[in-house]
Formats: structure tokens, C-alpha cells, sequence
């Protein structure tokens, strides 16, 4: 074998795999990322707003989460409630977890809002958040 094709054959065997192979890479559940990894945690759960705004706060502060269908997701941190508002917030999505329980188990890493005519267009079945509330103590 030559030296370059031993180089080159060095060299792929470093390679890390894509991220569509990482089993502990985040899935993307439409309106919430999910941590696939059985170990993984989210240190944050980052907010994404319909404007393109983005607010992150620390699991670490999470101190209590309600659930309501009328109201919707209730996250009481330390010096501050996040209001999730949607539909399906507490039903599996597809394949993957609901995001109820993905908080409970802090590996939900994103929430992302969209508008209302958006929302109009997604299938019934599919968890769909309509509005974050930040509401500072």
C-alpha cells in the first residue's frame, strides 16, 4: 500500500459519524427537540419564539410543571413561569415521547411556537405549540 492510501485510510477512520447516526443526537418532534440518548439530559430548555426571538432557561431552576388542557403547560422556575399553550402538549407525537414527559425526564431541549394559521395547517394529531408566556418574578 502506498503512503498516501495509508494516510487517507487514517484519516477515514477518524471520521466521526454524521449526526443521523448518533443515537443520542436531538429529534426534531416538529414543535419540541427531543434528546434520543436513554442518558441524555438537556442542561437548558432553550424558547423559540414566532418572531425569531429565543430565551433559554436551566432545567436546573425547573422547580415544579402542571399540566392543564384548558390552560396547557405550566413551568415554574426560579424567578420566572413559563405558559406553553397548544394542543396535544400531553400526547405522544408519532414515535416519539410526549413533550409532557420529555420535560419530566429533562430532555426535551427546544420549544418552538408557530403562528395560528400555521398551526391550522398541521395535522390534527400532531403537538403543536401556539404560544410561550414568560412571565418574569
Amino acid at each position: 500500500m502506498s503512503e498516501t492510501s495509508l494516510l487517507h485510510e487514517r484519516i477515514q477512520g477518524r471520521r466521526v459519524a454524521p449526526a443521523e447516526d448518533d443515537p443520542d443526537a436531538c429529534e426534531d418532534c416538529g414543535a419540541f427537540g427531543l434528546l434520543r440518548g436513554v442518558k441524555e439530559r438537556a442542561l437548558m430548555l432553550d424558547l423559540r419564539f414566532c418572531n425569531g426571538n429565543r430565551e433559554a432557561l436551566p432545567y436546573a431552576l425547573l422547580e415544579r410543571v402542571s399540566f392543564d388542557p384548558s390552560d396547557g403547560l405550566t413551568l415554574r422556575f426560579l424567578g420566572a413561569v413559563v405558559t406553553v399553550r397548544g394542543r396535544n402538549l400531553a400526547r405522544p407525537s408519532g414515535s416519539s415521547a410526549a413533550i409532557l414527559d420529555g420535560i419530566h425526564r429533562h430532555r426535551v431541549s427546544w420549544i418552538g411556537e408557530i403562528d395560528e394559521l400555521h398551526a391550522a395547517l398541521k395535522p390534527a394529531d400532531s403537538v403543536v405549540v401556539t404560544r410561550i408566556e414568560i412571565i418574569t418574578k
